[in-house]
């Protein structure tokens, strides 16, 4: 008995770092089914924290902390600067406290948003490298599973017809009610794809190459389902981008010989008859087409919002995008005026503490903060973009490509995506700042030693 109690010791201790940071960032759709769903804690606050921050109680050292390791030094100068500005702001410079503001929950965010950074030092990259991206794609592939089930639980449910999500309750605090957020299990899906890429280039077995290849069509049904048009978006670029400098005449002639193989025949041939019979034996070809459909008449929306120009077939605008432009036409509008009636205190140093939800964070951090702030912000993201090239153009670790690929929707949202102080974005920075090193290409290149 005590052998395999020390084995799982031994397991635990290998795997609690990794699983610690991937069910921070990605477990996020497990929660809420649990909450929700399950109806474990409906609308608690208390419930979500406890399951989105303990997980990294199991990051932090057990007993004395030996050493920190050093981070991304320009990157963190930039990090910990706009973190504290916007913390400070936000404790005395905040002009809508109390409705808009939730300045208790806020501070809990900035604690977990600066100190993510100081956490990850006291992490070696030895300690997750091997098994993180692994990690990453299991719970992925669980969080989706939660919605497929809640689907399959609905009657109600039209597939192409409605968003798929778990209906989140709204405390009276915030004016009771439910709400949706699709785009939790759209990351994760993403996430999922990235991990995938990643992984096929890591595995050289054939059954595990095939496994991977099928759960991409898995996730790409989750993005499918959930209709969520930043990470469809974001999923398209990252094709684009690992294509160009990761497929080369070695990988092609690689993935020939898998597809052109027995198990490249077998797995397209089940795939094939699959479609044929799901297109001439059941109904769900209407709902393909009907996905497909409203796919593409959302992408011309959004395209007609954004140009002003009419449709062909539908004068109409996607009201998600339309919302979103006049925000930001808004915001500008406001920035005009303040040059027009010379207020260059609010033009320098901003209107405040989200004082006005732009739904842009690029263009509410200078409605917010002011030129001064907005610089800051434009700095931090520089950084991170320089650092993503990088490690596009000569890759090191696993664990950093991923990283990479993934902070594509990160950018993404920082333009589109509402939240400019969201705290799970700027952990993902921090992440990346831990363990993506510029001097870790040379490092790796010319020592035998692990790196730190």
């Amino acid at each position: 008995m005590t052998i395999y109690f020390d084995r799982l010791l031994n397991i635990f201790s290998k795997y609690r770092k990794s699983f610690a940071l991937a069910f921070f960032f990605f477990g996020a759709p497990f929660t809420y089914f649990l909450r929700e769903y399950i109806g474990l804690a409906p609308g608690s606050i208390i419930f979500t924290g406890v399951f989105t921050f303990g997980p990294l109680m199991l990051m932090a050292p057990y007993f004395t902390l030996n050493r920190l390791y050093a981070p991304h030094k320009q990157a963190t100068f930039f990090y910990y600067l706009y973190g504290i500005v916007a913390f400070l702001y936000m404790i005395s410079y905040a002009p809508n406290r109390g409705w808009f503001t939730r300045t208790e929950v806020e501070i809990v965010y900035f604690v977990v948003w600066l100190g993510m950074l100081l956490l990850l030092m006291s992490i070696s990259v030895n300690e997750i490298k091997d098994n993180f991206v692994e990690i990453v794609l299991i719970i992925c592939f669980f969080s989706c599973l939660t919605l497929i089930y809640v689907i399959l639980k609905n009657p109600a449910f039209v597939i192409g017809g409605m968003r798929a999500s778990i209906d989140v309750k709204v405390n009276d605090e915030q004016g009771g009610g439910s709400t949706s957020n699709p785009h939790l299990f759209a990351k994760s899906a993403y996430a999922g794809i990235v991990a995938i890429f990643i992984l096929f280039k890591k595995y050289q077995e054939i059954w595990k190459k095939t496994i991977l290849f099928g759960l991409v069509f898995y996730f790409l049904a989750i993005l499918g389902l959930t209709q969520s048009m930043q990470t469809i978006l974001t999923f398209g670029i990252f094709v684009a981008i690992f294509g160009f400098y990761q497929i080369t005449p070695k990988n092609i002639l690689t993935m020939s010989r898998w597809i052109f193989g027995p198990p490249g025949l077998i797995f397209f041939s089940i795939v094939a008859y699959s479609i044929y019979y799901i297109w001439e034996y059941t109904r769900y070809d209407e709902v393909i087409v009907n996905v497909f459909n409203f796919l593409m008449e959302r992408l011309e929306r959004i395209f007609a919002t954004i140009t002003k120009q009419k449709m062909t077939s539908l004068n109409e605008v996607d009201f998600s995008a339309g919302g979103r432009m006049e925000t930001i036409q808004i915001a500008i509008d406001r920035f005009t005026t303040n040059i027009e009636d010379g207020n260059w205190l609010n033009i320098v140093f901003g209107n405040g503490y989200q004082h006005f939800y732009v739904d842009s964070p690029i263009i509410e951090s200078v409605n917010d903060l002011g030129i001064f702030g907005f610089i800051i912000f434009l700095s931090l993201h520089i950084v991170v973009v320089s650092i993503m090239i990088k490690e596009f153009r000569q890759p090191t670790l696993y664990i950093n490509s991923f990283i990479c690929y993934f902070m594509l929707l990160i950018l993404i949202n920082q333009l589109v995506g509402g939240m400019p102080y969201d705290y799970a974005r700027y952990c993902l920075m921090a992440f990346m700042f831990r363990f993506c090193l510029p001097t870790l290409p040379k490092y790796l290149k010319h020592t035998t030693v692990r790196p730190a």
